[in-house]
């Protein structure tokens, strides 16, 4: 995702208005199409944009209404301090992104979340941070399980004598952050065909009737929280950070 909107900035000019003008008008565009929460905000906490599911869920009537507000003006004021020492975190670490489980608080009680945060970088200067996270259906992830064999480029499942070749496993870490098939296929250039025979292939050895079973099965087992640990590497940096 990061990449994409950089692709909207000239780079030849100094981040300043005209700069956050361009970025929420191009990008705005782009993320209610996109099947996850996002939002972009300024280092001081201030939000520059958001999607629309993203406004929904902060209490906000629209998304141009977030441009200004920090955390401590949406549903989730009470945790505008865990919130801020995650953001630091991300900018005091060696990374340009960091995915991580958390808790965050709804109109409708406490959810789980699997949150993927990235410094915008302008000028080589950090400057923004934008997120993208899906919500993990109350499953919390409680443990680690599979294993991926670099040799065979396969992942054992562990939880049943099975193993996932390198395609399903991609497209299982697309099914897990709740993509469409027509959004998997367009992110690992197949067609939809290919994906549902892929799915089908992931349902038979997880033994799953539906491929929403793929997902909490993924949360319950473990398997998930590995398969988002290795992906940066596995993927060649391809995530849900590349919308």
């Amino acid at each position: 995702m990061s990449v994409l909107l950089h692709s909207f900035i000239n780079r030849d000019d100094q981040f300043e208005v005209s700069d956050l003008d361009k970025l929420k008008s191009n990008a705005s565009q782009l993320i209610d199409l996109i099947d996850q929460h996002i939002f972009c905000k300024h280092l001081n906490g201030e939000y520059i944009f958001c999607n629309r599911s993203f406004a929904k869920l902060a209490g906000i009537t629209e998304p141009k209404a977030i441009a200004g507000l920090t955390d401590a003006d949406l549903v989730w004021s009470a945790q505008t301090n865990e919130i801020a020492r995650f953001e630091q975190q991300l900018l005091h670490s060696k990374k340009s992104t960091l995915r991580q489980q958390e808790q965050q608080i709804r109109t409708s009680g406490m959810v789980t979340i699997l949150i993927s945060r990235t410094i915008l970088l302008f000028k080589g200067k950090p400057k923004a941070i934008i997120a993208n996270f899906s919500d993990l259906n109350n499953h919390l992830i409680l443990k680690t399980s599979g294993v991926y064999d670099y040799d065979t480029a396969r992942f054992h499942l562990q939880f049943v004598p099975e193993s996932l070749s390198y395609t399903e496993l991609k497209v299982c870490y697309y099914i897990i952050q709740g993509f469409t098939v027509t959004k998997i296929a367009e992110k690992t250039g197949t067609s939809v065909r290919t994906v549902r025979f892929h799915i089908d292939n992931i349902k038979n050895k997880m033994n799953c009737s539906k491929k929403e079973q793929i997902i909490q099965l993924a949360m319950e087992t473990g398997i998930a929280w590995k398969i988002f640990s290795i992906s940066p590497n596995l993927f060649n940096g391809e995530n849900s950070d590349d919308h």
